[in-house]
């Protein structure tokens, strides 16, 4: 036997199975890209793509089928902006444009589990 080998079969169970099972959290370096970024629509057709999207979420609608959801589109659309019929939730453009004016610009995403 070798010296490693016998270190190894001299740490017990319970030690081999947390050398297994333990997390190790990697951080990796940010990434510098390398490649201009590629345009897949042209301006005007971003414009009619976010025009169909209004029209759509101002006739249609959207269900949200969770009554916290629900809830909090009747909070923030109680001064007008906001239709809703169940689960369905119609959006005026202006308000919704106006709400998403009020989103931060840049978000940090965490874990749900803060260990990892």
């Amino acid at each position: 036997m070798t010296e490693t080998a016998t270190y190894g079969m001299r740490r017990g169970r319970g030690a081999r199975r947390e050398a297994r099972t333990a997390y190790t959290q990697r951080f990796l370096p940010e990434m510098d890209r390398g490649i201009p970024y590629l345009d897949m629509l042209l301006d005007e057709q971003v414009d009619v793509v976010h025009n169909a999207t209004m029209k759509l979420l101002e006739t249609t609608g959207i269900d949200f089928r969770d009554d916290e959801s629900i809830e909090l589109w009747r909070e923030a659309g109680a001064a007008g902006g906001v239709q809703i019929d169940g689960y369905r939730v119609r959006i005026d453009r202006e308000f919704l444009m106006e709400l998403v004016g009020k989103a931060p610009s840049e978000y940090t995403m965490a874990a749900r589990d803060p260990e990892r």
